[in-house]
């Protein structure tokens, strides 16, 4: 949002965050919250096919890195086959720690 302020330096804030609020709730961008004690970030998805897969994203940096995967798959299946559950994507965030950020605290 800081970002965004710097272009728009003559539109209130409050405007700001209300447009943002409508873009969400137009499932034009997606909200993820990193942990209790930091902000939100967000991601543009419009028209993209951001719906299948999951969301890996970091607490520490926020880095947010679409997991892509076979073994995902055959996850979904056996819900799908086994449980009789359709698993809705575009919902799916795992969080943890990135590699970067393991690296750092020696993990």
């Amino acid at each position: 949002m800081v970002e965004i302020q710097k272009g728009c330096k003559d539109i209130p804030v409050a405007t700001l965050y209300r447009l943002v609020d409508s873009l969400v709730n137009e499932e034009l961008v997606r909200k993820y919250i990193i942990g209790p004690n930091s902000s939100c970030c967000f991601q543009f998805i419009g028209d993209s096919d951001c719906h299948h897969h999951f969301h890996l994203i970091c607490e520490k940096c926020g880095k947010l890195i679409h997991l892509e995967c076979g073994e995902v798959d055959y996850l979904l299946d056996h819900i799908k086959d086994e449980h009789g559950f359709a698993v809705d994507l575009s919902k799916i965030n795992l969080y943890g720690l990135c590699e970067d950020c393991q690296k750092e605290a020696n993990l």
